[in-house]
């Protein structure tokens, strides 16, 4: 049950320094999607919970025993078995000052970090989306969330904490998520392509966007015509950051993603793998929900073939989440 997050900031929240905490699929999943058991809030913090040194979670080197940190669930990488829902979930207490982690044998690729001892002790009902926080504008121009959560640890003005506190006390409906099965309302031809050419435009111009999904990528080209042999036009061709070789087709659609879209992109990666110099290709199809045939073709392919990505993970600007009929 654990304790409500109004409750953990009178108890710690005056004098705690606040950070965020970034963390993906796996750290908070099972392969099989559930929720880890040992992150279920604890109802009191107890004596053993300071001695326990069985765990610990990396941080800033500054941290401070009994700082609090929110965790941010992120979407994960490519080939996932678990995707993440881009939220903000845990409220954990630090019950231990930072200590180094190079002479923790289990640390690996931690080694040369920080890391602290927790507990979790709430959670946010429902979890706060980053749609959500982009939307609010005490948030919006928080640091970290501008920056997309890119860091283990990052800190959070007092001002951010005191909004995710009050709006845990505010009614708030949780956006649904994509599913399949949901039919998207279907623009007229003529507006679509608007839409989608606005959305490109956007893109274009912001791609590191695409890191909320795992992508950090530069844009090759735009409306890539693929000639002579194949004539299909890829909306956007990025490159992997520091990549050369490695790209992404991304397909933007400013409706439901069918099985025509998922066929599409995989003839744009069939044919760039025949050319000179590209060393990978996988694709990424961004839209609102999904044609209930889609997750099915999904399982043919190799699991980081095809991504797939909701245009509200992405933090398109309000006009436009107008547009696409997201509400924000």
């Amino acid at each position: 049950m654990g304790m409500d997050v109004r409750e953990v900031d009178q108890r710690w929240g005056a004098t705690a320094t606040k950070w965020v905490w970034s963390a993906g699929p796996r750290y908070v999943f099972e392969d099989d999607g559930t929720e880890r058991a040992d992150l279920e809030p604890v109802d009191e913090v107890v004596a053993e919970d300071y001695s326990d040194e069985t765990g610990w979670w990396t941080c800033d080197r500054t941290t401070k025993i009994h700082d609090l940190a929110v965790v941010y669930r992120t979407a994960g990488k490519a080939g996932d078995l678990v995707r993440g829902p881009k939220d903000l979930c845990y409220v954990c207490l630090a019950v231990s000052d930072a200590f180094r982690l190079a002479d923790d044998p289990l640390a690996g690729a931690f080694s040369k970090h920080f890391g602290c001892r927790c507990v979790v002790v709430a959670r946010f009902e429902p979890p706060i989306r980053i749609a959500e926080l982009r939307a609010d504008p005490v948030i919006r121009d928080w640091g970290a969330l501008k920056a997309g959560f890119v860091k283990a640890a990052m800190p959070m003005p007092a001002s951010v904490w005191t909004r995710l506190v009050e709006m845990t006390g505010s009614p708030r409906v949780p956006r649904r998520p994509p599913v399949a099965g949901r039919a998207t309302p279907r623009l007229p031809e003529r507006e679509r392509r608007r839409v989608e050419g606005r959305l490109e435009d956007w893109l274009e111009a912001h791609p590191q966007a695409l890191r909320e999904v795992g992508l950090d990528v530069v844009v090759h080209q735009r409306q890539m015509l693929c000639v002579p042999d194949h004539n299909g036009t890829i909306d956007l061709l990025c490159r992997r950051a520091g990549q050369d070789g490695d790209f992404v087709v991304v397909e933007l659609k400013a409706e439901e993603i069918r099985r025509e879209a998922v066929a599409q992109a995989l003839g744009y990666v069939g044919w760039l793998r025949s050319q000179p110099d590209v060393r990978t290709v996988t694709a990424l199809i961004i839209g609102l929900d999904l044609h209930p045939q889609v997750p099915w073709v999904l399982k043919t392919l190799p699991a980081d073939l095809v991504q797939l990505a909701h245009w509200d993970d992405l933090g398109v600007p309000a006009d436009l989440a107008r547009e696409l009929g997201l509400q924000r």
